[in-house]
């Protein structure tokens, strides 16, 4: 009966592949991937509902390797926001891909993706994660090559090249987290790692890690690995950047949160080089990708630096090693994905509408599209970190956590990062939406008919990050409760 907990990861596969090989009109496309979305959301519900760590299969391939699923706090909170986004997404989908090529293949890759993603969270072991992590990989690449344009294979190899080479780094804190694990590196929160084992060879396996951390860090696109971002986004159709962006960025969040947290435990990572050579890089990250967003005038591409930023709060927030910062990494992935997933679809509507690519041509759209631009308006100052918004809770507990860090110059110095990031992220969003309601011209302007599936997909987002500030505090309790103290 266990097996039945499957049905998300098995369903999405066998339509994905279905929608690949069968080439039926665009409304049966249309109704194969929302009834899929809409089963999967349900099972994933109800697997929040199921025991933790209920083992729900198993697949024995030597006596100390086999491939494993099961539910637990982190595999509840991710197996149930990416089915979520999913299907918000995938509802916009149906009036964008009317003007796109190959729609069938588009869904196909989208669910196939999607299968993997929750199989990934849903991981029980070491092996496990791994596999899938790297089919994420070539399962979502031909979302950023869909249009088959010289510029967007370009864009899918660097894709391919940056996150199989990080994973192939990564590989490194793979293999000790296997050799090392005292039970075949099966998730334990607080790590199951043989101290005594290590011993004789720390520095090692802490140089191991530290690949690990960089290499998983290349999907989130954290430095020195982030430059394959600003380059898929601009070319793959506006759906797949909100997926790439708010969701399989995601994928290397999973890997690190488990790596951390599941195998290696925080003692062999606390106040060593590791920590310090992370938080330096994941600094750098945020203050570059903020930067680079300014000076961007392709929309989606702004939007693509700024995920760098963001991303690397929650990666920030790992770093910290203590509650308020995990605490709020979890927070600000549920927020980041509301919130960008929603930004990008904004400009899925520009393009679909209007054929606007860049910032400067959007002076006055507010005046056509009020909706659209009211959401965006919103979303914005929800990543800014405006109350009472999600945003600005994840802020909180990883300024806090920052704080209480431990490393010294760094605890400080995060803080001040973290607010010199918001100043940043405010300069490169609202005049955006200053010079759409209020153009410097002083022409007529026409308010046109926004589509419906588009504009209410957008509102779902606006509404959920609203949510999830509202309801914050029984969030932090929910996590707090079920994984706090197991983390020191």
């Amino acid at each position: 009966m266990q097996s039945l907990y499957l049905i998300p990861l098995i369903l999405t596969m066998i339509s994905g592949i279905y929608l690949y090989v069968c080439k039926h009109k665009k409304p049966v496309l249309d109704l194969v991937l929302i009834c899929t979305c809409v089963v999967c959301v349900g099972c994933t519900l109800t697997l929040c509902f199921a025991n933790s760590d209920l083992k729900i299969f198993l697949f024995k391939i030597t006596d100390d390797m086999a491939l494993m699923f099961k539910v637990d706090v982190i595999s509840k909170i991710f197996g149930l926001l990416i089915s979520f986004i999913w299907l918000v997404v995938s509802i916009f989908s149906i009036k964008y891909m009317d003007k796109e090529k190959n729609v069938n293949k588009f869904y196909a890759y989208s669910l196939l993706t999607l299968a993997l993603m929750l199989g990934l969270s849903f991981s029980g072991n070491i092996l496990t994660l791994y596999i899938i992590y790297e089919f994420v990989t070539l399962a979502s690449m031909p979302l950023v090559m869909h249009s088959k344009t010289k510029e967007s294979k370009k864009a899918a190899l660097k894709y391919l090249f940056y996150s199989l080479g990080g994973g192939f780094l990564g590989l490194f804190a793979i293999i000790s987290g296997m050799i090392y694990s005292t039970n075949g590196g099966e998730f334990v929160l607080g790590g199951s790692f043989n101290k005594e084992l290590v011993s004789s060879g720390l520095t090692l396996v802490q140089v191991a890690i530290l690949c690990g951390l960089i290499g998983f860090g290349a999907k989130c696109g954290a430095f020195p690995l982030q430059s394959w971002l600003p380059s898929a986004h601009p070319v793959a159709p506006s759906p797949a950047s909100a997926l790439l962006s708010g969701m399989i960025t995601k994928a290397g969040v999973i890997v690190i949160i488990r790596l951390v947290f599941y195998v290696f435990g925080i003692s062999l990572i606390k106040g060593t080089f590791v920590q310090y050579t992370w938080e330096a890089l994941l600094l750098i990250t945020i203050l570059l990708g903020s930067t680079l967003a300014l000076l961007q005038n392709t929309f989606k591409r702004r939007l693509a630096y700024s995920s760098i930023s963001q991303l690397s709060y929650v990666l920030l927030g790992i770093c910290a090693l203590n509650e308020d910062g995990f605490v709020g990494s979890l927070l600000h992935v549920m927020s980041h994905a509301f919130i960008k997933v929603g930004l990008f679809l904004v400009a899925g509507v520009l393009i679909y509408q209007y054929n606007i690519h860049q910032v400067d041509e959007m002076d006055g759209i507010g005046k056509k599209a009020p909706i659209t631009m009211w959401c965006f308006t919103l979303l914005s100052l929800a990543l800014i970190g405006v109350p009472p918004m999600g945003a600005f809770v994840s802020k909180w507990f990883l300024a806090q956590g920052s704080l209480t860090n431990g490393l010294a110059f760094f605890n400080y110095f995060g803080a001040v990062v973290l607010l010199i990031s918001a100043i940043l992220t405010a300069c490169y969003l609202l005049p955006i939406s200053i010079h759409a309601f209020f153009p410097e011209d002083k022409k007529t302007y026409k308010r046109d008919k926004e589509p419906i599936l588009m504009v209410v997909s957008l509102i779902v987002l606006v509404v959920g990050i609203f949510a999830i500030g509202i309801f914050s505090g029984y969030i932090v309790d929910l996590i707090v409760k079920n994984i706090g103290g197991g983390l020191l």
